[in-house]
């Protein structure tokens, strides 16, 4: 009985660090974006040095988009394949990785001040669905950590008389 209720309990934690996990994720992604227009506009490297560089920032190492996906002359193509690849382990929606997947297809095709521009904007945007992320995981969370305890009880009770 004991382990049907830490089941529940444990099924409910899994899915509110899921949220919490997701909420990470966007935060990075805007610390990622605001860092990459502030290369671009600093710096005349190509776009793939610039991904490299990023690649390296310990604070964004822990994003599993950048994990070999910038080891290639074709970043975009690269990054592409890692956010359908890495979508599920950053615990992200199918809009938000359309989000993302907009992002990186639009990497590299202005000019200096207008990709400065688009990266600011997207920082914001993902900003924004930081904050919504953590109001949701503070929530729901909490939702899902209690119906998995009362879950795994009823299923005690249930089984065991």
């Amino acid at each position: 009985m004991l382990l049907l209720l830490l089941t529940g309990l444990g099924l409910g934690l899994m899915a509110e660090r899921k949220l919490q996990r997701r909420a990470l994720s966007w935060m990075l992604l805007a610390q990622l974006a605001e860092q990459l227009g502030e290369r671009i506009r600093c710096t005349s490297a190509p776009l793939a040095v610039v991904w490299q560089e990023l690649a390296m920032c310990s604070e964004l190492q822990r994003l599993p988009l950048l994990r070999g996906a910038v080891a290639t002359d074709d970043v975009r193509h690269a990054l592409r394949e890692a956010v359908a690849a890495s979508a599920d382990e950053m615990a992200l929606t199918a809009d938000d990785a359309c989000l993302l997947t907009e992002f990186v297809d639009g990497c590299g095709t202005a000019d200096v001040a207008g990709e400065v521009l688009r990266c600011r904007q997207y920082a914001v945007q993902f900003r924004e669905r930081s904050v919504q992320a953590r109001a949701e995981a503070a929530h729901r969370g909490r939702l899902y950590i209690t119906l998995g305890f009362c879950g795994g009880s009823m299923a005690a009770l249930l089984l065991g008389g």
